[in-house]
């Protein structure tokens, strides 16, 4: 018989015996048994076919093997072999948005990057049957508000209304379907609501509707400073809370308020809406961050000025760096004229006021850089007739200040400042007019000389010179709306340059003598703030303060320690009440003998505001 093999390179031969030898086509398909038993009665001798048929069953039996016995086609997706590949996997997965059209949030102010670089850098996986859902975020996601999303559809009972919390800059995953977002500072019944509909495996953005501030508290020389503040609705004078700004070391820790575009009133803490004193009024707009300066008066705790602030320019969304610089003033000049029976006195006054603030921050998610130069000048002009003209200067700044800050996680991290303050122009007394005798003094209390002309000069240009310096933590372990808790420790040095500084030794100003010694002094620094909203009416804001010079403990300063209760008694009625601890020796007296170095210092206030 003929026999029939296929060899490896696809060609057949014909033997006498029918064989069919084909090897690794056998296990492929079910036809192989058929195959089988075919060949066996090929093998038979007792078969009645002619050796022609059998030659055309086998070539339709080889031909039939091959088409269905074909492997199976490769499962889809990619063979996840380890963690590195499934990574990469879930990358392409994301949802990404192209960035080819234009920016309409680029000159928004906001300090986070774009809206498209904030969708495209999360990398958030969404898994089956679920979607998500993109609130974008104006600053960092640690000072916002997080947003509640709530599922208002029946299509699972499970999931229906049930509440999901996202923060801004980052993708929440829930199950597709309807939702409600609540977006803001303040209660639910305040913030801004969305309704959207989020797709399986897409992504659905809540576009910026609403608007942010970031609100700095300082004093009257430009330092940050620790106050808190108040924020109404105007038109209907509900309050949304209340805040507080914090001191240069603390500065990349300002909250953001998320807010509904609308005008807002900023009050002290304490005041009432309808207060006709301490408050400012601010513009805010959607898809806009505003900064606001509030300027505070140390001594009193009263709001005394504030405004937009308008210092960030040359800032971009892919540099760290912000750069602003900021310059006023304002010039009068005033007459007057005092009548007489025959004679006629006329007074001139020049007055000129300035300003120039310029400064660079570096602000990334865990390290905030500040440096800030600070110039204020008011000077005055005085003309009398029959009397010489007298210039002075009421208000003379120049002060310099830097600071690092590292957030290696929320509640902690260390810091590096360094400050400098003095003045521009030389200071002067006048004595022209004094009844009394000036006298020059020794170092030693003796005096050696009397000082003649109508005035001396005090102290020269940038005499003296305060530098200080400080290493240390910063701890923060409480923020809340309602408790706030910071903590500091570290290392300080201190210097005063003084080269022919003349300082008086009495009240009534009559002897002076010169100070050429410096001051270098260094230790252990500490502090800690608690700010308390008992209530809505009630604040406690409580500061300690204390130095320990060369790390001496038996030395110590206590360099603050005050407590200031502020209860709003009715809507017009407010009552305060403030102790301060007064260290003597921390604010350079002299021990006097019989004399307490400490020293307590109580003030009750009562306040009425009436506005119709």
């Amino acid at each position: 018989m003929a026999n029939l093999d296929l060899i490896e390179n696809g060609e057949l031969r014909i033997e006498n015996n029918f064989r069919i030898n084909s090897h690794y086509l056998w296990s492929y398909s079910p036809f192989s048994i058929l195959n089988s038993q075919l060949s066996n009665e090929f093998y038979s001798e007792k078969g009645i076919l002619n050796s022609q048929l059998k030659t055309s069953l086998c070539i339709l039996m080889l031909g039939i093997q091959f088409v269905f016995a074909i492997p199976s086609p490769d499962l889809p997706g990619v063979e996840i072999k380890d963690s590195r590949m499934a990574l990469e996997q879930s990358r392409t997965l994301v949802q990404k948005v192209e960035e080819e059209e234009e920016d309409a949030y680029k000159n928004k102010g906001w300090t986070a990057p774009s809206l498209e670089m904030q969708l495209n850098q999360d990398e958030t996986f969404i898994g089956m049957a679920q979607g998500a859902i993109f609130v974008p975020r104006f600053t960092e996601s640690r000072l916002e508000p997080e947003y509640i999303a709530v599922k208002i559809d029946s299509m699972s009972k499970e999931h229906f209304n049930r509440e999901w919390v996202g923060k801004p800059g980052s993708r929440l995953v829930v199950p597709y379907g309807r939702y409600k977002v609540f977006v803001g500072s303040s209660s639910r019944d305040k913030r801004i609501e969305y309704e959207v509909e989020v797709n399986e495996g897409k992504t659905t953005l809540v576009p910026p509707g609403w608007g942010g501030l970031v609100i700095n508290t300082i004093n009257e020389d430009g330092e940050f400073i620790s106050e808190s503040y108040e924020i109404f609705d105007v038109r209907s004078g509900e309050s949304f809370g209340k805040g507080f700004g914090l001191s240069q070391e603390r500065m990349n820790d300002v909250k953001t308020w998320i807010l509904q575009p609308q005008v807002y009133r900023i009050s002290r803490s304490g005041e009432n809406a309808s207060s006709i004193l301490n408050y400012i009024t601010v513009q805010v707009n959607p898809g806009e961050l505003t900064y606001v300066e509030l300027v505070f008066e140390e001594s009193t705790g009263r709001l005394v000025a504030g405004g937009v602030q308008k210092m960030r320019i040359n800032t971009t969304r892919s540099n760290r760096w912000t750069y602003g610089l900021r310059l006023g003033g304002s010039a009068s000049y005033t007459t007057l004229v005092s009548l007489g029976k025959d004679t006629e006195q006329r007074t001139y006054v020049w007055n000129a006021l300035g300003d120039l603030r310029m400064r660079a921050l570096y602000n990334r998610t865990k390290t905030f850089w500040l440096t800030e130069l600070y110039i204020r000048e008011n000077m005055q002009w005085l003309e009398e007739e029959q009397q010489k003209s007298q210039w002075s200067i009421a208000q003379d700044l120049l002060q310099f200040q830097s600071s690092i800050i590292y957030r290696a996680l929320d509640w902690i991290g260390p810091y590096v400042r360094v400050h400098a303050k003095t003045h521009i122009f030389p200071e002067y007394y006048w004595i022209a007019n004094l009844d009394s005798t000036i006298h020059r003094a020794s170092i030693h209390g003796d005096t050696v000389g009397v000082f003649s002309g109508d005035r001396i000069r005090i102290s020269p240009p940038f005499d003296p010179l305060r530098i200080g310096e400080g290493v240390g933590l910063n701890l923060l372990p409480i923020v809340s709306n309602n408790l706030d808790v910071s903590l500091q420790t570290g290392l300080a040095a201190r210097q005063t340059i003084r080269n022919n500084l003349l300082i008086p030794v009495n009240r009534m100003q009559t002897v002076f003598v010169p100070a050429t010694d410096n001051i270098y002094d260094y230790g252990w620094e500490n502090s800690v703030n608690i700010r308390l909203a008992l209530s809505r009416f009630a604040t406690l804001d409580l500061i300690g303060e204390i130095f320990f010079p060369e790390g001496r403990v038996k030395e110590y300063r206590i360099e603050e320690l005050s407590a200031d209760l502020r209860l709003a008694l009715t809507r017009f009625l407010e009552l305060s009440f403030q102790q301060q601890l007064i260290d003597r020796v921390a604010a350079g007296i002299e021990a006097v003998e019989g004399m307490p170095r400490f020293e307590s210092l109580n003030t009750v206030q009562l306040r009425l505001y009436v506005n119709f």
